[in-house]
C-alpha cells in the first residue's frame, strides 16, 4: 500500500530558538544552505508522498512562500491559537480522508539510509498497524522525552505505555518517541474523545490497545533542530557531506579535535 499523504506540524513559536525564531520560523532556519524543512520534504518525495498538509502558526508564512514550486502538492492550515499536537492534528482530518498518513514534527530531522519514512513504512507493511519512530537517548536525558514501555509479538515491538518526561530513575526505558509517525485514520476517533488535560500521547495509547501501535527503531542520526544544540549539530552533520564545503568543514573539525586533544 502506498502512502500518498503527509501532515507536517509547525505550530510552535520556537521559544528555544529565540531570538532567531522571532524573525524566521524555526523550521525554515538554514541547515547549511537550505531551510530545515526542505530536508523533510526531500524524504517525503523519496517515500512517494504526493500531498502534504502543513499545520502552522499564523506567523509562519515563510514556509508557504518557499514551497511554491515543489514537486508535490502543498496545502496549509493556520489555526487561530496553537493548542498543542492533538488540536493541530484534528485540523488535518478532512485532508487525510480516511487514508493512512505520515505525521512529522517540523523540527525533527533524520539523516538515514534508507530514510526514516521508508524504515517506518517497512514496519507498517509488516505489522499492519500504526507506527511510531523511536530512538534511544542517554538514561540521564529521559526527563526530556516521552519514554516507552514495549512488548514483543510476532517479530515486532509494540507500545504498551508512554510516560511523559520521567525522572531517569523511574523511566520505563531510554527508548523515546522521535517525532515521526505513520498513522491510520483511527487516531482521529481517539483525538476527539480526549478530555481537558489529556495529550496526543493519550490518544496514541488508545490506539496502542491490542497491538495496534508498533515502533520503528530508526537506524540513523536524529536531530532536534528546535533547540540550539540540535540545530548546530545538524548543521555540522549536513555540512560534512555538502559538495561545496565538505573539505573545509572536515579540515576544521579535524584541527579542532586535534587541538582539544592536546589540551
Amino acid at each position: 500500500m502506498k502512502i500518498k499523504k503527509a501532515v507536517i506540524l509547525a505550530g510552535g513559536i520556537g521559544s528555544r530558538m529565540a531570538p532567531a525564531s522571532k524573525v524566521l520560523a524555526k523550521e525554515m532556519l538554514p541547515i547549511v544552505d537550505r531551510p530545515a524543512m526542505d530536508y523533510l520534504v526531500d524524504d517525503l518525495i523519496s517515500a512517494g508522498v504526493k500531498e502534504v498538509l502543513i499545520v502552522a502558526h499564523k506567523d509562519k508564512t515563510s514556509i508557504q512562500k518557499y514551497f511554491t514550486n515543489a514537486k508535490i502538492s502543498f496545502s496549509y492550515i493556520y489555526p487561530d491559537v496553537p493548542l498543542g499536537v492533538a488540536d493541530a492534528l484534528l485540523h488535518a482530518e478532512n485532508f487525510v480522508s480516511g487514508e493512512p498518513f505520515y505525521l512529522l514534527y517540523g523540527d525533527v530531522l533524520f539523516s538515514a539510509k534508507p530514510n526514516s519514512l521508508e524504515q517506518i513504512k517497512k514496519v507498517f507493511d509488516e505489522a499492519k498497524c500504526s507506527v511510531v519512530a523511536t530512538r534511544k537517548v542517554k538514561q540521564s536525558k529521559t526527563n526530556l522525552y516521552g519514554c516507552l514501555s514495549l512488548k514483543e509479538a510476532k517479530g515486532q515491538k509494540y507500545i504498551t505505555s508512554i510516560v511523559e518526561k520521567p525522572h531517569p530513575k523511574v523511566a520505563p526505558s531510554n527508548i523515546v518517541i522521535a517525532g515521526q509517525f505513520l498513522l491510520t485514520s483511527k487516531i482521529f476517533k481517539y483525538l476527539k474523545n480526549l478530555t481537558a488535560g489529556q495529550l496526543f500521547t493519550d490518544a496514541l495509547l488508545c490506539l496502542a490497545k491490542n497491538n495496534n501501535l508498533a515502533i520503528a527503531e530508526i537506524e540513523g542520526k536524529c536531530f532536534d533542530i528546535g533547540n540550539k544544540a540540535g540545530y548546530v549539530l545538524a548543521t555540522l552533520h549536513y555540512a560534512q557531506s555538502h559538495s561545496q564545503i565538505k573539505k573545509e568543514i572536515k579540515s576544521f573539525l579535524y584541527s579542532f579535535n586535534k587541538n582539544n586533544a592536546k589540551n
